[in-house]
């Protein structure tokens, strides 16, 4: 496997292209906010390349968080056959998309490992796509991927070589037995207090929890700042995995509406659904960016320095809840995850993170959280 890098920054790439990896065996990875300019010459360069990317809310390449730039990855595979396959979603469809795009990718042939970009809020039911996933993959297969985003929650897209989609999902499955394809995700949330019953939500807007107004259980938490977004994002929901709460995907409140005494969620919550308040700070997002270094670092070792390509998928709102310190979340992961073997590291802040549970093989739809893959040969 042979891996080069690029940043399209000030209207130029900072290295001349490497051309000589066109093939198609060559995936290009590609994140930024950018539909111009950078999108055309990549296209143009790497005509026999399959390219795999969408808009971010903020792009990472090696150490580094970047904002309005053009990040790609260059990786072409020397033993490993892939399959791409796009599909059309509206929120509505968002179930069947899931399982029409990992039916169309298992046909291709021995797919074990499947990667997954689509549009961002508004233009997907998340939720209701990882249960389409999960349903069509049976368990037979590891998924990863993420949600489009962008800073107005309005205009997120994917690309591919046919240009960019404004609602289209892409896919690409994986066929290899030389192929590492490893997944960790970590929210560094703890919990706080006793599990507690959504009793009453349409969607992605809660009303009740345990029979009580949600404003109520918020207040137990925030207090009189019960309405200020940044501080809300702190305290996610966690949605019972069997009652094991940190294995549990999180749930993001995004407002407030205190006249009509409801929190909105950026994903659905449904009716019954067992929840536990959970807490993010700087802090407790350092230690499970750590802590997925560690779980990564035994697969890096043991390449023994051939190039491993790590793709790194962070929420936006792990980014609102670091503020400042943004720069710190991917300056430890890079420290820590390069200290174990040659790693190209790439990434976006998404709106949403999937990604299949070790456990029970289902994948899940995951917010604020910090979902990390590596491939290597």
């Amino acid at each position: 496997m042979e891996i080069q890098q690029r940043v399209y920054l000030d209207d130029r790439w900072n290295k001349q292209l490497p051309t000589e990896l066109d093939s198609k065996n060559t995936i290009i990875f590609l994140f930024t906010l950018d539909k111009g300019q950078p999108i055309d010459q990549i296209r143009s360069a790497f005509p026999n390349s399959q390219i795999f990317g969408c808009s971010s809310g903020g792009e990472i390449l090696g150490g580094q968080f970047i904002e309005g730039t053009t990040v790609v990855s260059i990786v072409k595979f020397e033993k490993t056959n892939f399959f791409y396959a796009s599909e059309d979603i509206t929120y509505e469809t968002s179930y069947q998309c899931g399982e029409r795009i990992i039916s169309r990718i298992l046909e291709k042939g021995n797919v074990s490992n499947i990667m997954l970009l689509t549009p961002g809020l508004l233009k997907i039911n998340g939720a209701r796509f990882a249960e389409g996933v999960s349903d069509a993959s049976k368990k037979e297969c590891h998924v990863f991927g993420g949600i489009a985003a962008d800073y107005l929650i309005q205009n997120s897209w994917t690309v591919d070589n046919k240009g960019i989609h404004e609602r289209k999902v892409l896919a690409i499955g994986f066929s290899s037995d030389t192929l590492n394809f490893e997944v960790a995700t970590k929210s560094g949330a703890h919990p706080l207090g006793i599990e507690r019953t959504i009793t009453k939500s349409n969607g992605n807007v809660v009303r009740e929890v345990d029979g009580k107004p949600v404003i109520e259980f918020y207040r137990q938490y925030l207090g009189d700042d019960v309405n200020i977004t940044h501080k809300l994002l702190q305290f996610p929901l966690a949605i019972s995995n069997h009652y094991e709460f940190e294995k549990g995907p999180l749930r993001t409140p995004q407002s407030i509406d205190l006249d009509e005494g409801t929190v909105t969620f950026t994903e659905s919550i449904d009716e019954g659904s067992i929840v536990r308040m959970m807490m993010v700070s700087r802090e407790s997002i350092t230690r499970g960016v750590e802590e997925i270094c560690h779980d990564l670092s035994e697969v890096i070792k043991s390449k023994g320095g051939r190039p491993v390509f790590s793709l790194v998928i962070s929420c936006v709102g792990r980014k609102f809840v670091l503020g400042q310190a943004v720069d710190d979340e991917v300056e430890v992961f890079y420290e820590q995850i390069t200290s174990y073997g040659n790693v190209a590291v790439q990434g976006f802040y998404s709106f949403g993170e999937f990604a299949t549970d070790k456990d029970s093989g289902v994948c899940q739809l995951h917010n604020q959280t910090l979902n990390v893959l590596v491939i290597s040969e």
